[in-house]
């Protein structure tokens, strides 16, 4: 037995290395292909210049609409990298002219250099500066090999987990709860590693940033001047840092003020137990002060607490659920949540939390006699869920709907649920105080809005109310972009990814439903009345979630709702599809399937869409 294991760990260890030599010479004589033979770099001569001051050393623009032409060397036409090095006070749009073909490009005010991978054979080069009082300077046709470490180990790991999956596939799909750790700890590492070390990302991620360092402070918060740099999310956005190099400059520049300190003034009079969700978050940077670490990588660390946070509420619900394990596994993979639980938002956070709650919630349906174990973790798991959104509480009104046989008594069952109505109402005050103190006036990122107007304008205009909703649920769960936010959204990295996004969700809607028509259920396991009760759950929430959004994020009296994202609505799809899942006598199984054969891609399928994600974001060339 050791001979053969010793043999059988020899043959792993030669694939690995036979991998790991294969990706390099990919990346070597493929994706260095067009500048291989040459390999140089130079410095390109300026024929002409146009709108620009020329002092001896630096060009100047002196209006915003300034240009440069470089020559290419003769001898070889191609271009694959531009740099130069420029001073502005203001961000700047610029442009690639090269036969004509014109490249719009972006950079901003806080870094000097310029670097972009253009890939063109052309014998001029013509800049365009859009802008005034710009200096640019040292010039530069790149035309080295370069060696791109990030697209390195994502070929390495993604290979190397494709070889152990496809050789321990039964074993991984017989320990879901496992595979989902294992697969979410590399989708985790993959995505962290890709997308920039600062905000702009994701939606919203400067007003979590902020939130997450400021936690329970309401007046002002002392921290790095590296935040105030970071949080500029018109400076740094992903359109003006798309090399590896202006990455660095950027990092560089923001790690430099992490000793600085600032006070940040904040007039944040929002209720201090909506913060506790930013728990990871905080975590995270009071570790980073503790141990000084540069603040991209305390930021870094933010990050990756929540995201552990997020992997483990789907583990636990997968670990406790018994037919369901597999619709969640799916769920927990999908490319929108996982995505945005490596950034700044506690989005995901909220719905693991209440999917893992839903899962407790079915377990204690199975079980013969109510585990009190399981009733203070379904508690408070949804008061954690709901103290930021108090529109997911009625969550905790399916307490009332377990059976009275499973308690001791029925004169403790009504006790038990009488305590559950009132911790409802204390909830659901979370969200009206507020409104009747006057605390809350709509959305804190600005606009027109006022949820006590707004409430206003329903009650005095119901049939005009209804009416929006009703053609917000009909019109916008008929869109393809709507719907794509279940499983695809990745904010302002989608656009690479828009081709096939929707072959994407097709596929992935494919595999849902494939699970949930071959899910083997009994009518202990779930029953004809509370598929009822999950029922008007669905279409509770179908008209609660735009509701809010209606009250909080929509300018008085309009006839559409803002601010609605698809992913607020994935909590109510597990309560939605059992609803669906047919019933079968005499089962004794509930994790079996109808085809066995076929189930194994629920472990391919999500794992190979997210895989492509990342390449797609490798492909944009940012966030090394």
């Amino acid at each position: 037995m050791k001979g053969i294991n010793r043999i059988s760990l020899l043959k792993n260890t030669l694939i690995v290395i036979f991998i790991i030599v294969l990706c390099f010479l990919i990346e070597l004589f493929y994706f260095n292909r067009d500048v291989i033979k040459n390999n140089n770099k130079y410095t390109p001569e300026i024929v002409e210049f146009n709108g620009m001051d020329y002092d001896g050393k630096v060009y100047k623009t002196l209006n915003s609409d300034s240009y440069i032409v470089l020559k290419v060397d003769s001898n070889n036409n191609y271009v694959n990298k531009l740099k130069f090095n420029y001073k502005s006070n203001n961000s700047f749009e610029w442009e690639i002219n090269a036969d004509d073909n014109i490249i719009k490009q972006y950079s901003s005010e806080i870094i000097n250099l310029a670097v972009r991978t253009i890939k063109i054979n052309t014998s001029l080069i013509r800049i365009n500066f859009k802008g005034k009082d710009i200096t640019v300077s040292n010039f530069e046709v790149n035309n080295k090999i370069y060696i791109n470490y990030s697209r390195i180990i994502f070929m390495i790991v993604a290979l190397t987990s494709l070889f152990y999956f496809i050789k321990n596939v039964k074993k991984l799909y017989n320990n879901l709860d496992k595979t989902y750790l294992i697969i979410a700890c590399i989708l985790g590492f993959l995505f962290m590693l890709v997308t920039p070390k600062v905000i702009g990302s994701s939606l919203d991620d400067n007003s979590h940033l902020k939130n997450s360092i400021a936690f329970m402070n309401s007046d002002e918060f002392t921290t790095s001047k590296a935040y105030l740099i970071s949080e500029s999310r018109n400076s740094i956005s992903t359109n003006y840092f798309t090399s590896l190099e202006e990455q660095k400059e950027l990092y560089n520049v923001i790690d430099k003020s992490t000793n600085d300190k600032v006070v940040v003034s904040l007039q944040d009079y929002s209720s201090k137990y909506n913060k506790l969700i930013y728990t990871p978050f905080k975590i995270g940077f009071v570790i980073g002060d503790i141990l000084h670490l540069p603040f991209t990588i305390t930021s870094l660390l933010a990050r990756l607490l929540n995201y552990i946070a997020f992997v483990l509420l789907i583990y636990f619900a997968i670990k406790i659920s018994t037919y369901m394990k597999r619709i969640i596994f799916l769920f927990g993979l999908a490319t929108s949540s996982l995505y945005l639980a490596t950034q700044f938002s506690y989005d995901p956070t909220i719905i693991a939390g209440l999917i893992l709650a839903f899962a407790i919630y079915l377990r204690m349906l199975e079980d013969e006699k109510i585990n009190y174990k399981y009733i203070i973790a379904f508690i408070l798991i949804v008061i954690w869920s709901c103290l930021p959104k108090a529109i997911y509480s009625p969550f905790l009104l399916l307490l009332l709907f377990i059976p009275n046989n499973k308690f001791s008594n029925k004169k403790l069952a009504k006790k038990f649920k009488l305590m559950v109505i009132v911790i409802e109402i204390l909830l659901l005050s979370t969200f009206v105080l507020p409104i009747l103190l006057g605390n809350t006036s709509g959305d804190i990122r600005g606009g027109n809005v006022s949820v006590s107007l707004q409430l206003k304008y329903i009650l005095s205009n119901p049939i005009s109310y209804g009416k929006t909703m009703l053609r917000f649920i009909t019109e916008q769960f008929l869109q393809s972009h709507f719907l794509l936010g279940l499983f695809m959204f990745i904010c302002g990295l989608q656009d690479k990814i828009a081709s096939k996004a929707s072959g994407l969700f097709l596929l992935y809607s494919i595999t849902i439903l494939y699970v949930v028509f071959t899910t083997r259920v009994s009518d202990k396991q779930i029953c004809l009345w509370q598929k009822f009760v999950f029922s008007l759950m669905t279409i509770g929430f179908l008209i609660l979630i735009p509701t809010t959004m209606y009250l909080a994020y929509t300018p008085v009296g309009s006839s559409s709702v803002g601010g609605v994202q698809t992913r607020y609505f994935i909590p109510i799809f597990l309560p939605a599809l059992a609803i669906i899942i047919p019933r079968y006598n005499n089962v004794h199984h509930a994790k079996d399937s109808l085809y066995p054969k076929l189930d194994h891609i629920i472990i391919f399928i999500p794992y190979l869409i997210n895989l492509y994600v990342v390449y797609s974001i490798i492909s944009r060339g940012i966030g090394f």
